[in-house]
């Protein structure tokens, strides 16, 4: 067993040292640019050592966040199960950042704050680098903690968004839709707050108008859910119905969710007599600025804050 284990890190070591060799083997050329902020000349070179599931998407995630942030040109990731290899090539300059489980033992290395019993190791040489990571990282998690953390029950690690995955999974199912994307939703509907009331009368996760949409026990997660998924899923056809492809449909589902389909209606017809292109949102609300009552900015805002929570979801969570 020795032998063939032997055997199977040299192998996992031979094939990683081809890829590591595809990787920019320059040390990048960083230097500040603005304080919390790095100016890269060359890739993030990542290796991570996590092994595959929702852990390892959700730090990939952070990586190529932390990239975006601080200026890289892109990110370049690469993967193995030999933590000695990986960490020969951080030693060596062949990376720059090795994610894998803080119970490593690795001295010699600059290690990052612990997430969830996890690290970032760097080379000896980049405090500087190291002193950006931490402050990002602890933005990041607050952020994170503060849009997504419902009530310590969120868990990345075992794919749970909120209390109410069931019922979301099982509406989401029976109206052909994704769970994140309604787990989306009623994140900005409601905050995952069940007993949420507005001051127009929208109850519950997902702020049903108990004035428009005569429906008992709105209260009831399941029973709100449900009727919202429906509604959802309602708005979504007639959109594509209407010609719109499923992006934009998608797009003006949730426009007319936000704002009520009677609404949205008008703009379109208000739209379409001014010839714009109303296969678009961005087209109708456009050609609707000097409209009375025109709610372009509130409408806009809601829709791009719950496709950038369902991008992130998709990223987090698997279906």
């Amino acid at each position: 067993m020795r032998r063939a284990d032997g055997t199977r890190r040299r192998i996992a070591r031979a094939a990683f040292a081809v890829a590591a060799a595809m990787m920019v083997t320059a040390p990048s050329d960083m230097k500040k640019d603005m304080p919390g902020r790095i100016r890269a000349a060359a890739p993030l070179r990542l290796i991570s050592t996590l092994p595959d599931g929702a852990e390892k998407e959700f730090h990939y995630y952070l990586a190529s966040r932390f990239a975006d942030d601080m200026g890289f040109d892109e990110m370049q990731p690469a993967w193995t199960d030999d933590e000695g290899a990986a960490l020969d090539l951080l030693r060596g300059g062949a990376a720059d950042i090795v994610i894998c489980p803080d119970t490593v033992a690795a001295p010699g290395f600059l290690r990052s704050r612990s997430l969830k019993n996890v690290v970032w190791m760097l080379r000896e040489n980049d405090a500087e680098l190291l002193a950006v990571l931490n402050g990002w990282l602890s933005d990041i998690m607050k952020a994170y903690d503060r849009t997504y953390g419902t009530a310590a029950v969120s868990d990345v690690k075992k794919g749970i968004i909120s209390p109410y995955d069931t019922f979301v999974r099982r509406a989401a199912d029976k109206y052909g839709l994704d769970w994140r994307l309604l787990s989306s939703v009623i994140y900005h509907e409601s905050r995952f707050e069940n007993k949420a009331v507005s001051g127009k009368g929208a109850v519950g996760l997902m702020q049903i108008v108990t004035s428009v949409h005569d429906k008992d026990n709105l209260h009831d997660p399941g029973t709100n859910i449900d009727f919202g998924a429906g509604l959802m899923g309602r708005l979504i056809k007639s959109f594509e119905n209407y010609g719109a492809d499923s992006t934009e449909a998608l797009k003006f589902a949730l426009a007319a969710y936000n704002i009520g389909s009677a609404r949205m209606l008008r703009y379109i017809s208000y739209a379409a007599e001014n010839n714009a292109d109303c296969t678009r949102l961005d087209g109708v609300m456009d050609a609707v600025t000097d409209m009375e009552g025109f709610s372009g900015s509130r409408v806009g805002g809601y829709v791009d804050s719950v496709l950038n929570t369902y991008y992130d979801y998709t990223r987090l969570y698997g279906k």
